[in-house]
């Protein structure tokens, strides 16, 4: 139970800091429209470099319809971008536009300062241990396929 309560503590305070880094660069309405799948899909899109719409489902293991949907919601509010590849004009690929930079990068703030956070409060030791702790969790999680973005509207 403990850890429960850690965990909940340890998110809370993520997501205070989280939401003060995010309303620096967003208005109250642009806020309160963001949704934690914007997120992940602007995180995904950094992450495998301009993906296709194919390459992105895959990614985030939901349907082609799904990302389609999801691109058209963040081009709309100028997240993001698509253009044709130049290989196969069929093909689309998905760019992040200076504003959804700006979002992400505020994100990554967030992790930056939770870092230095860590960094103040534990020893050189605890760090490399705590590292290895969460890498081990992350890593097994990952073997059970349950890093999966829920589809929700």
């Amino acid at each position: 139970m403990k850890l429960e309560v850690n965990l909940l503590e340890m998110e809370e305070y993520i997501h205070k800091v989280h939401k003060r880094y995010i309303e620096k660069i967003m208005s109250k309405q642009e806020f309160s429209r963001f949704s934690i799948n914007h997120m992940y899909y602007l995180e995904y899109i950094y992450t495998l470099n301009n993906p296709t719409f194919s390459q992105l489902a895959e990614a985030l293991n939901v349907t082609k319809p799904s990302v389609t949907a999801m691109i058209k919601k963040l081009t709309d509010k100028g997240y993001v971008e698509k253009m044709n590849s130049q290989y196969d004009k069929r093909e689309f690929h998905i760019y992040l536009t200076d504003r959804g930079k700006e979002i992400l990068n505020a994100e990554l703030e967030v992790y930056k300062h939770f870092t230095e956070k860590i960094s103040k409060y534990l020893s050189e030791d605890e760090i490399e241990l705590f590292s290895k702790l969460i890498s081990k969790i992350i890593l097994n999680i990952k073997k059970e396929k349950t890093m999966e973005v829920i589809e929700c509207n």
